[in-house]
């Protein structure tokens, strides 16, 4: 998406730059929900759906996923859902609590969106 196109809902009509759009974005989240991106295209809120996938690319212990978060935007007064794509880190799993110790959240940049 380009700058252009980000300026016709509401709440980016005065967005400056790229890292703008994200914190834009990132403030929409009120819920803080992230899911992660399947093979087949689908998000999943469960981490398990995508270690049997193994689509999870792993580099010195550090995994990288992609996913999406989902924020409300107004576009001539008619809401719309749009789905912001994210880059997952992950690392430590915990096999006791069957989850990432440690799970990190970067917004894509809007190119990518």
């Amino acid at each position: 998406m380009k700058l252009e196109q980000l300026r016709k809902f509401k709440e980016f009509k005065d967005v400056v730059d790229n890292d703008h759009a994200k914190e834009i974005a990132d403030e929409l989240n009120r819920s803080r929900e992230v899911y992660y991106t399947t093979d087949k295209g689908y998000g999943t809120q469960e981490i398990s759906d995508v270690l049997d996938e193994k689509i999870i690319e792993w580099n010195n212990g550090i995994g990288k996923l992609d996913g999406f978060i989902e924020i409300e935007v107004h576009e001539n007064g008619i809401p719309k859902t749009l789905e912001i794509p994210v880059e997952i880190e992950v690392e430590n799993w915990n096999e006791e609590s069957n989850c990432f110790e440690m799970e990190t959240v970067g917004i894509k940049d809007i190119e990518e969106w």
